[in-house]
């Protein structure tokens, strides 16, 4: 995969070729993020081509000083399937929040029920991850799945490190509450 700077001069020098090249460099990860917020395969792909028209529209407000080329597309993917998400009714059967006194649970608790190699505590951590929130979800799917780091993530997220952090360590506990329940 070339680097950024790469894909920038061969975007100034030919446009075509440029454009062409991003769409195979990042296609796939694109879809990987608006996928992680959208469930539907027919609204990834279109929502996939809706974020590389916006890419190629305002490539030209990319600053590298802010962040990486991919960190860029990559926002400008989760944004696009955040707006689409909001369009959408809501959920009839909302994930429950975790109760107050459920809260004082400790890291290694979770890390123990959350990792289990039980294959019905696997189908459990599954569904409970399919009901989180969209944006939830992504953060769960960037971070364990794809091994973005912190700072990544957050950049996407628009927020701060240790608010992504803790926004992690929630939703965690809300998917060891959930499950137990079960």
């Amino acid at each position: 995969m070339l680097r950024d700077n790469e894909i920038i001069k061969i975007l100034s020098r030919n446009r075509r070729e440029g454009q062409l090249l991003l769409l195979h460099s990042y296609r796939g990860r694109v879809q990987s993020v608006i996928a992680s917020v959208v469930s539907n395969r027919q609204d990834v792909e279109e929502l996939t081509q809706d974020t590389f028209l916006k890419v190629f529209d305002s490539f030209r407000q990319f600053d590298p000083a802010r962040g990486t080329l991919a960190n860029w597309i990559y926002r400008i993917a989760y944004n696009k399937a955040q707006t689409f998400i909001a369009k959408q009714p809501p959920p009839s059967i909302p994930l429950d929040e975790a109760p107050p006194d459920s809260l004082d649970i400790s890291d290694a608790q979770i890390d123990q029920e959350l990792s289990s190699d039980n294959e019905e505590r696997i189908l459990a951590l599954e569904e409970a991850i399919s009901a989180l929130p969209p944006d939830e979800r992504f953060a769960i799917n960037l971070y364990y799945y794809e091994d973005y780091a912190i700072a990544d993530i957050a950049q996407i997220l628009d927020i701060s490190p240790n608010a992504l952090y803790h926004r992690l360590q929630n939703i965690r506990k809300k998917l060891y509450n959930n499950i137990i329940r079960r």
